[in-house]
């Protein structure tokens, strides 16, 4: 008699967009992503501001590279995974090189990117952000 087999999940490919407010550029804006599961590999950020965007491993890592000046490198081990500059006026899209990946330091895991978005053209803009990713693990 044949046997039921459960459905793998993951990997898989996802797409996640956040929608913000409006807000005053310039500004400094917080995001979380709870989509895109706990571990996994960045494909694609688009953004439709011209900004920085950094993304994060943990809220602990968040909080702690607060002050940290945009013309300062993160440490290697300060859970900064990845430090973006999308310079365009309107922003745009940016493929990832491989092997860019993610992965929880909360404790316990959980699937959540933190991100830190700081909007560098003026005038009122909402801001729209979406990562493309493989999810490794939900």
């Amino acid at each position: 008699m044949p046997t039921w087999v459960a459905r793998i999940d993951t990997p898989r490919r996802t797409l996640q967009t956040i929608a913000l407010s409006a807000v005053s550029g310039p500004a400094v804006v917080p995001v979380l992503f709870t989509g895109l599961g706990r571990d996994g590999l960045l494909r694609e950020v688009s953004v439709n501001a011209a900004c920085w965007l950094t993304l994060y491993n943990s809220q602990a890592a968040y909080d702690a590279d607060a002050s940290r000046p945009l013309d300062a490198d993160p440490a290697a081990s300060s859970g900064v995974v990845a430090d973006l500059r999308l310079p365009l006026l309107g922003g745009g899209v940016l493929q990832m090189p491989p092997g860019v990946s993610y992965g929880s330091a909360d404790a316990p895991a959980q699937a959540g990117l933190w991100a830190r978005l700081r909007i560098e053209q003026g005038g009122v803009v909402t801001p729209e952000l979406t990562l493309r990713t493989t999810v490794w693990v939900d």
